[in-house]
């Protein structure tokens, strides 16, 4: 009797409840804004039929948070709950229902994300500088660089001007303020400033910070006004040159930390390298490395690193390089001789090294790529440094283009690697000065192109549509390196502009491009460590160039040191560094940190 009492009451119960529900409906035209909102996400939706009960994704427990209960058909969320508040650019996800006396809960509505506007720095486009008998007049030209007309709750615009003096970039100080007023919805865009009676023998630098002024709506319906939000913009000397903080524009990034993708328990970290395979990023590396280490292959996981060889060979590596099809991953390694190793994802093959190629004669150079979910191996070897590339056909290793022997290049063979560029496989070296770059058509390698330049180094291959680009080191304090675009099949443009000493001292770390097309590129800044500027640090620096110009990315990125790395999956970028405050007695790295940068 009390079994089936019990079931008859659960049975009235829903029946109520479902009853209830069908009372109340949540409103289909639950919006949240899309970047038209100063320093909030503007939530709004027609009439309710009781209160509002509105819940943001918290990610970092994978919990819904209940923001406010209100009768308010539009108000603004501020980020309560969020340690930071809301990121401008950052999407947050919202889902809601409604509640009455009479009815209860509706069901939830459809989820939906918004985000709030994220500005760029006003831009110094000229200085003019002009002597007036004994004192100078500088004349700053600058323009913002937002779309004002979009933005729902801008109020006023305050334009900062700072100058400093003779290179103490720690030292800027404002001069004026120019204010905009927005309340006739007619933004102006184009500024200037004159800077009268200064002191000829001085060299002054300038930036503009803009100060927006916004107002927002709370959950009561309340108004709230004079919220400010900073955007700093590019910082120019009065000769038109970049200072140390590089002259380019800030491009704003929000920044995600990732985490650690490993640590050495004895000896260091080396010979990092990163690929992205359907989207995945993946990064190999020796660890616990004194003269030889361990190889490791980690992949990232959303917003987490997973290590994919759970188990390694019982061999010890100088230098690797790893390759992943559709069930396997390869580990291609060399001590004394080559190693090839394929990973099923439970244990190793036996060793799959080639039988064929001179292998008492020690290769220096190695590198493995999968085209087609076919394995491909470029390797370079003593005596003669001759260069082949190999294809693996289940069983053996045959040999790809190249003379009768399947010779490719012989000589001083440096740096050969085979990249694998939108169903491409391409293949890059070069022997003494000149730097070949090639790309497999069929059985035969086809020249893109052949360019000498002393001290290239640690080259990048990046592919945007039909338009091929490689970025180089530098191997000597000669040569700056560069970014290049290729012209033709002997010649290229340098993309990196001449006056880029503060940021590209030592030529490129690592290059990529996103889905937008844009290049980015990872270099080394120098600056003044204090104000005495007796001391230099040096840091990481990314970059991108859009086409036309180079933008700096916004970021602290004073925690890093080399190895650096960088790879773009859609408009994301993950950068990969070694730990600044983890080093060997060698100041090498025994700690890899990482972290996405999101527009």
């Amino acid at each position: 009797m009390k079994k089936t009492t019990g079931l008859i009451i659960l049975v009235i119960s829903i029946t109520m409840l479902s009853c209830k529900k069908e009372n109340i409906a949540v409103p289909d035209d639950f919006t949240a804004s899309q970047g038209t909102y100063i320093g909030v996400v503007h939530i709004a939706y027609g009439n309710i039929d009781g209160q509002a009960i509105v819940y943001r994704f918290n990610e970092d427990n994978a919990q819904w948070e209940e923001l406010a209960w209100t009768w308010s058909q539009q108000w603004d969320d501020v980020g309560w709950l969020l340690p930071n508040g809301i990121i401008p650019g950052k999407e947050y996800r919202y889902k809601m229902r409604l509640h009455s006396d009479d009815a209860g809960f509706s069901d939830y509505s459809n989820e939906i994300t918004g985000y709030a506007f994220k500005g760029t720095g006003s831009e110094i486009t000229s200085i003019n500088r002009e002597n007036n008998g004994d004192k100078v007049d500088i004349t700053i030209n600058w323009r913002d660089t937002n779309d004002l007309s979009v933005l729902k709750n801008l109020q006023d615009i305050y334009y900062d001007i700072y100058r400093t003096e003779d290179g103490n970039f720690s030292g800027y100080n404002i001069i004026k303020s120019v204010y905009s007023s927005f309340n006739d919805g007619n933004p102006q865009y184009e500024w200037s400033y004159e800077d009268l009676w200064l002191d000829p023998s001085k060299n002054y630098t300038y930036k503009i910070v803009t100060r927006y002024m916004y107002a927002y709506i709370d959950a009561n319906g309340e108004s709230r006004e004079y919220i400010e939000y900073i955007a700093e913009g590019n910082s120019v000397d009065a000769n038109g040159n970049g200072n140390g903080d590089d002259g380019n524009p800030i491009v704003e990034y929000t920044t995600t930390g990732l985490g650690q993708v490993l640590s050495a328990s004895s000896g260091a970290v080396k010979d990092i390298e990163e690929k992205v395979i359907d989207n995945t990023l993946y990064l190999g590396a020796i660890t616990d490395a004194a003269l030889y280490g361990t190889p490791a292959l980690y992949r990232l996981n959303g917003s987490s690193w997973q290590n994919v060889w759970n188990s390694v060979p019982n061999v010890e590596f100088d230098k690797i390089n790893f390759a992943i099809s559709n069930s396997d991953s390869y580990l291609a390694g060399i001590r004394d001789s080559l190693s090839v190793f394929s990973w099923d994802g439970s244990s190793w093959s036996e060793n799959l090294t080639p039988g064929n190629l001179g292998q008492d004669d020690g290769p220096s150079a190695i590198s493995i790529e999968v085209l087609d979910n076919e394995v491909y191996l470029a390797i370079e070897q003593h005596p003669q440094y001759d260069l082949q590339v190999l294809k693996y056909n289940g069983s053996t290793w045959d040999t790809i283009g190249g003379d009768g022997n399947g010779i490719i290049a012989t000589g001083s063979v440096f740096e050969p690697e085979l990249k694998n560029i939108n169903g491409t496989l391409y293949l890059h070296y070069r022997i003494d000065d000149v730097l070949y770059i090639q790309h497999l058509e069929g059985t035969s390698w086809v020249t893109d192109l052949t360019w000498e330049q002393e001290w290239l180094s640690d080259i990048e291959l990046v592919k945007k549509g039909s338009e091929l680009y490689f970025s180089s080191g530098s191997a000597s304090s000669d040569f700056d390196g560069g970014v290049y675009k290729v012209d033709n099949s002997s010649t290229v443009t340098n993309l990196i502009p001449d006056e880029h000493e503060a940021w590209f001292t030592m030529g490129a770390f690592d290059l990529t491009s996103d889905s937008d097309g844009n290049l980015i590129v990872a270099s080394m800044k120098y600056e003044f460590e204090d104000e005495s500027q007796t001391s230099l640090i040096s840091f990481p620096h990314l970059n991108v160039y859009d086409g036309t110009e180079w933008k700096t990315i916004s970021g602290d990125f004073t925690d890093g040191i080399v190895p650096v790395c960088l790879r773009a999956i859609d408009t994301d970028i993950i950068y990969i560094y070694g730990d600044a405050a983890s080093k060997d007695a060698s100041g090498n790295p025994t700690q890899i940190e990482s972290k996405k940068m999101s527009k």
